[in-house]
């Protein structure tokens, strides 16, 4: 069993002497990719095709020789604008080779996202996509900003990767990566994932990166072959990168998310790993009856949002050779904040409503919002976190306030643990609001519509109301083939929650509900849309 320790209600993880080579991010990727050369480092499902770590190694090392060529300084931001692809990961490597400092985008998120990110960021290099290139193209160009442009596919207008970035350079064979000042520099910019207002640029250092990326042994996490659909615009998908390369796995990409096509995927590839959304995972359950029993599939991992009990168990029933959890970390943590391990044993299966343990040599106390005390077990307060994988500050924006005195992150996030130390997520600050003079915190409404077995997701949103600040609305999507009417819900609801909780602002069932770029629900959008009486457009 891990040895968490409380001391003044706040939570230790275990303490565990992580070893960081000073030569920093680059130089530990590239010293693993020669390592590891003969293994398989990713396949496209789609195509069949495979990627050994020297082939991988072989390109990143000619696209750095040439960003070298071109002109690129210690601390320039490359920007990687692709959905995932063997090609993704290319500019991220070669940039960290080159002293360069990688930042990524996903291509389906907004202009107006894009202009944020870019005038944000302000990269001498973008490697874009081809079905992309508009986009980048249009807002650096309303910004002002003139980055060189590397198409990821045919272009007349631009450079493209296949061309001069891919040539062979007559000095690869002797090439080294550049080494930084200090592991404490900015290594890598990821974006959050811009929930509630638009993404922040949050700077992690080589110290973070590696110290995170240590996690794979420490926990004993078998990355052989790991298959997860988010692009690197996802921070889990680039903390997922790490513990492959420190470990010689592989990865498989795959198209977009067909719980059939999965399973063959892991009969196929023996997937040891896979991480996915809630309402990803919970399509197994929907579409299948039969027990799946996998002797590879150790661990299943699930994260952007939480899962009631009811549902993990009934993936439990579906994979009963597969660990199940979520865990919980931010893009600011750089890392999980909570996690369950092999070394836990088996507690995961008794703490189903909890995040799991604090990850090593983090700290977790849950705050008196008001005076900042750290609160005893099951008492409500904000989560705030200290870690060594924790965050630098945001890129090009302050970051004050986010840290309160005794330099712990304030996530935003309400919670508790509970007298076995395990962490319990409740709610987001920003998303409770006001009744009258009481406050309502909408997760513990969508736990009780989660119960019923048609609702697949659900948002509770406060509507404004002139008298008693808020109305609760709660807006529904159902789960394919089932039915409920918004009549049933309602009284769900309102039969079994205490007065200021009824949903006044009623309950709509519509066919989708807007989601970030992340896969996170888009709570906001579907609160000004439910303020504007907009809700038709979900109904389509």
């Amino acid at each position: 069993m891990e040895q968490i320790n409380r001391v003044d209600n706040i939570l230790h993880g275990s303490k565990i002497h992580i070893p960081i080579d000073k030569r920093g991010l680059g130089r530990t990727f590239f010293d693993k990719l020669v390592e590891y050369k003969d293994n398989i480092f990713q396949i496209n499902s789609l195509t069949g095709e495979e990627q050994t770590y020297e082939q991988v190694n072989k390109k990143c090392v000619r696209i750095a020789l040439e960003l070298r060529n071109r002109g690129i300084q210690p601390g320039d931001v490359v920007l990687g604008c692709s959905p995932n692809s063997l090609d993704a990961i290319l500019p991220i490597l070669s940039a960290l080779y080159v002293g360069g400092i990688p930042a990524t985008l996903d291509p389906s998120v907004t202009l107006r996202d894009t202009l944020h990110l870019l005038k944000t960021t302000k990269p001498k290099f973008v490697f874009v996509v081809e079905n992309a290139v508009e986009l980048v193209q249009s807002a650096a160009k309303q910004l002002g900003l003139k980055p060189q442009i590397v198409v990821m596919g045919a272009s007349e207008r631009y450079t493209t990767l296949s061309g001069a970035f891919l040539n062979p350079h007559p000095g690869e064979a002797q090439f080294v990566p550049s080494i930084p000042d200090s592991v404490d520099d900015t290594a890598v910019i990821w974006f959050t994932s811009g929930t509630t207002d638009l993404p922040k640029a949050i700077c992690l250092s080589h110290k973070s990166i590696l110290m995170g990326a240590a996690l794979q042994w420490i926990d004993d996490i078998d990355c052989s072959a790991v298959l997860y659909y988010s692009s690197y615009y996802w921070h889990s998908a680039n903390t997922l990168n790490s513990y492959i390369i420190m470990s010689g796995g592989k990865r498989i990409i795959a198209g977009n998310f067909d719980p059939e096509v999965v399973l063959k995927l892991i009969d196929k590839y023996k997937i040891s790993l896979i991480f996915l959304a809630p309402t990803s995972a919970m399509r197994f359950t929907e579409e299948n009856t039969k027990k799946f029993k996998s002797e590879s599939l150790h661990e299943m991992r699930i994260g952007g949002a939480m899962m009631i009990p009811a549902q993990l168990q009934k993936l439990m029933k579906y994979f009963p050779n597969t660990r199940l959890h979520i865990g919980y970390s931010q893009a600011e943590t750089g890392g999980p904040v909570s996690r369950f391990s092999r070394r836990s044993g088996e507690l995961w299966m008794k703490k189903l409503n909890t995040c799991g343990l604090p990850a090593p040599n983090t700290k977790i106390k849950i705050a008196d919002v008001e005076t900042g005390k750290a609160l005893p077990p099951y008492e409500r307060g904000e989560i705030r976190v200290q870690s060594p994988t924790m965050f630098k500050g945001y890129y090009n924006s302050t970051s004050n306030g986010l840290l309160d005195v005794d330099g712990f992150i304030r996530t935003g996030d309400v919670g508790y643990y509970d007298e076995d130390n395990c962490l319990v997520f409740a709610d987001r600050i920003q998303d409770i609001f006001k009744y009258q003079n009481s406050q309502i915190a909408p997760a513990s409404v969508e736990k009780l519509l989660y119960q019923h077995p048609a609702v697949l997701e659900t948002v509770v949103v406060g509507i404004p109301h002139e008298r008693d600040g808020n109305h609760p609305m709660a807006v529904v999507v159902l789960r394919h083939g089932m039915k409920a009417t918004e009549e049933e819900l309602l009284k769900l609801v309102n039969d079994n929650v205490i007065d200021r909780e009824r949903l006044r602002g009623g309950l709509h069932i519509v066919k989708k509900l807007p989601k970030t770029t992340t896969g996170k629900l888009a709570r906001k959008i579907v609160r000004d849309l439910a303020a504007d009486n907009a809700l038709d457009f979900l109904k389509k």
